[in-house]
């Protein structure tokens, strides 16, 4: 029997190599790398191959890599944020307390410079009425004298 060869169509094949990589949660960056089978079989396009194959790992790797790095960073400048904010926040609450105590330093300070003045008025008072009733004394002490003098006088 005669076997009847028929020719395999080898001129529109293409070989395509599709890529997915997850840039982000949501977005996927698909890579198409489409490359025509040569005719004679050589150790060229294998190595090509290999070597695309290597390509594609290692910019998946530096993918992988940078997608880490830029959410680890993210983290991190999210938590600096949140650091800065709670230390910002801290820093308000302390200012505000040191600015409440200094207050009430004042007003306790004022307080007792208001107590030591009513003090200091009320001594001075004191001592006024002292002198004012050593005044009162001396002039009752004198009084008859005086009056003695002047009927005496007047006699």
């Amino acid at each position: 029997m005669m076997m009847i060869k028929t020719k395999k169509k080898k001129k529109g094949k293409r070989r395509k190599k599709i890529m997915m990589m997850m840039t982000t949660m949501t977005t996927t960056v698909i890579m198409v790398i489409r490359r025509r089978r040569r005719r004679r079989r050589t150790t060229t396009t294998t190595s090509t191959r290999i070597m695309m194959m290597m390509m594609i790992m290692m910019m998946k790797v530096l993918m992988m890599m940078t997608m880490m790095t830029m959410m680890t960073m993210m983290v991190m400048m999210m938590m600096m944020k949140m650091m800065m904010m709670v230390m910002m926040m801290m820093m308000m609450m302390m200012i505000m307390m040191m600015l409440m105590m200094l207050l009430l330093l004042l007003l306790l300070l004022m307080m007792m410079m208001m107590m030591m003045m009513m003090l200091l008025l009320l001594l001075l008072l004191l001592l006024l009425l002292l002198l004012l009733l050593m005044m009162m004394m001396m002039m009752i002490n004198r009084l008859p004298v005086y009056g003695l003098s002047i009927i005496r006088t007047s006699w």
